[in-house]
């Protein structure tokens, strides 16, 4: 008969050695969760940021609208997208790993749900039939459905301190933020037409912003009209805040890969955008100083800010969007005053790159097209072969 081998006395595990373990296990688990919170902390230094988070988890959500109500100590966000999948619980009770979006997410780059915690340690999450609180950032807690089953997702954020990170009371905070907000953040959103922020404070604030959006025939782009405040299907609505001619490539309305540029209009006619952002579906915080704006499938940096300038990808999409502003330069002449002088001035130029190296490749690419298709495009444009008005 064998001699089963035996372990040291010191090394034979009990269940005391159990127990002890787990509990060092736990505490290492919340000490990692706690880093991780706090490093998401650092990186999204504005309170604020989860907005656009929440936005673009409605938007991959295939939602038309999203809301935020701001009461008291809590805010809560809510969209009529797709309820979660048992996937989507998975991943957003499991902050220390994140799972990936697949291709065609727009918030497939971002840390998505995890920017909660910025301002909340317990969100409460309701969405199809199914209601649950999340403990720790990890641990799921079934929670009541309020007697019915939610046909999108809402999200109920108490928040964890009296004051954001400015020092202001969330209400007030949130007050002050929110007056900023601009129409243009639906522009290049596909699903999400329709946004409504409100917030109870020393001064109540409501915005309602919505788009319309139509074919533009003479030019094959899209017309997107923005309203601020405006009654959504009332014929007495509010006018149009800004209406945009967008040029997208590819034209399917695919999400990856995708860049779009786009030229404000006052009536029939173009007038040079002055304040434009870099948008990657949402707008950052990183100024174009072009006449026009542009959108694409763009890597943002850690606090999405802005874009990465070393990624190859991003320069791949600056290319991209010169050789789609060349194309599309000759379908908008009917729509400038004194073409083409005018329309020269909102081709990119070379001073718009000075504080951003990266968009010197979509001056570049705009250039290399135009002046390779100068036989028939510039001459559409009325520019001579050395690029002189003719």
């Amino acid at each position: 008969m064998d001699l089963v081998p035996e372990l040291e006395e010191a090394d034979r595990p009990q269940p005391a050695f159990i127990v002890s373990l787990t509990a060092l296990r736990e505490a290492a688990m919340n000490e990692l969760v706690e880093t991780v919170l706090g490093i998401l902390g650092e990186l999204y230094d504005q309170d604020i940021h989860l907005i656009d988070e929440l936005i673009q988890n409605a938007e991959d959500a295939e939602a038309s609208w999203v809301s935020f109500e701001v009461v008291a100590q809590q805010l809560t966000a809510a969209n009529n997208g797709l309820p979660f999948s048992r996937g989507d619980i998975e991943t957003i009770t499991w902050v220390v790993k994140k799972r990936s979006k697949p291709p065609g997410k727009i918030g497939r780059h971002g840390i998505g749900f995890r920017s909660v915690y910025v301002v909340t340690n317990r969100p409460l999450i309701r969405s199809g039939d199914v209601a649950f609180a999340i403990e720790q950032a990890l641990v799921p807690r079934p929670a009541p459905l309020d007697g019915a089953s939610h046909w999108g997702t809402s999200f109920e954020l108490p928040f964890k301190a009296s004051t954001a990170k400015n020092g202001q009371a969330y209400p007030a905070f949130f007050a002050s933020q929110i007056s900023h907000f601009h129409p243009r953040m639906l522009l290049f959103l596909r699903s999400v037409w329709r946004l409504r922020l409100t917030v109870q404070a020393e001064a109540n604030i409501e915005l309602l912003f919505h788009k319309t959006e139509e074919s533009h025939a003479s030019t094959a782009g899209l017309l997107v009209k923005l309203y601020t405040n405006a009654q959504v299907g009332s014929e007495g609505a509010d006018g149009a805040a800004e209406t945009w001619l967008l040029f997208r490539d590819p034209p399917s309305g695919e999400i990856t890969d995708v860049v779009e540029v786009a030229f404000r209009l006052e009536g029939s006619t173009i007038s040079p955008c002055t304040d434009g952002f870099l948008h990657v579906f949402l707008p950052s915080h990183l100024r174009t100083d072009f006449p026009f704006l542009i959108n694409g499938d763009f890597v943002p940096n850690k606090s999405r800010n802005g874009v990465l300038d070393d990624e190859p990808r991003n320069d791949a999409l600056m290319r991209h969007a010169g050789e789609l502003l060349a194309e599309a330069a000759p379908r908008l002449r009917s729509l400038v005053a004194n073409a083409p002088a005018r329309l020269l001035e909102l081709m990119p130029r070379h001073e718009h790159a000075a504080q951003e190296p990266l968009f010197e490749s979509l001056i570049e690419a705009a250039h290399e097209r135009l002046v390779a298709n100068r036989s028939t495009a510039w001459r559409r444009l009325g520019v001579s072969r050395g690029g002189r008005v003719a």
